[in-house]
């Protein structure tokens, strides 16, 4: 996702206004360089890609991914304020950057019945101002921590699948129980 998301801002990112042309800036003297924001049957790229770059800094740390989020959210702030019901999922990102998300990290190997647990109390909670994330331990660990030394820090006790409930780089709870899980994020705001 980390690559995928360089190589999209490289290509179709418009560092002059902000935004995401729909068709890489290579091709502008072929191609109309245009930027669409209206959802119909699948969200605009727009929104798709503001959304990925405010979770994707949640996760990095990366200021200058969330800068790009905030910068294409105000090109089209006007267009929002004008037509709401043409462009919801961009309201959804813009409600997601005026959020404090909480990240929910679930620490343990994808096989473990434990680990498979702790996510689907996650997943079966409506969270739309959470990211949750999957540290296999070694592999995923190590990569996010050079990103954000933080995730270093994240061991699950005697090996046992444990999830963090995190708030900017920052532990506010965790646990290694399903049900005590769900009945924490049941009592945090969405």
């Amino acid at each position: 996702a980390i690559a995928l998301t360089g190589e999209m801002n490289r290509r179709f990112y418009d560092p002059e206004q902000g935004g995401y042309f729909d068709a890489p800036r290579s091709l502008a003297p072929v191609l109309p360089q245009s930027k669409e924001t209206y959802d119909g049957a699948e969200p605009s790229g727009n929104a798709v890609a503001v959304m990925n770059l405010l979770r994707l800094a949640g996760i990095t740390g990366r200021e200058d991914w969330h800068r790009m989020a905030e910068t294409t959210l105000r090109l089209f702030g006007r267009r929002m304020l004008n037509y709401p019901t043409s462009m919801p999922q961009m309201l959804a990102a813009l409600q997601f950057s005026l959020s404090a998300p909480r990240q929910v990290i679930v620490v343990g190997s994808p096989e473990d019945p434990g680990t498979r647990k702790l996510l689907r109390a996650v997943q079966g909670l409506f969270g739309p101002h959470r990211v949750l994330l999957l540290l296999d331990g070694e592999t995923m660990g190590d990569f996010l921590a050079g990103y954000q030394p933080f995730y270093a820090t994240l061991s699950p006790p005697g090996g046992k699948p444990t999830a963090y409930v995190c708030r900017n780089f920052t532990v506010e709870s965790s646990t290694t129980d399903p049900a005590a899980l769900s009945r924490l994020l049941s009592g945090m705001p969405p």
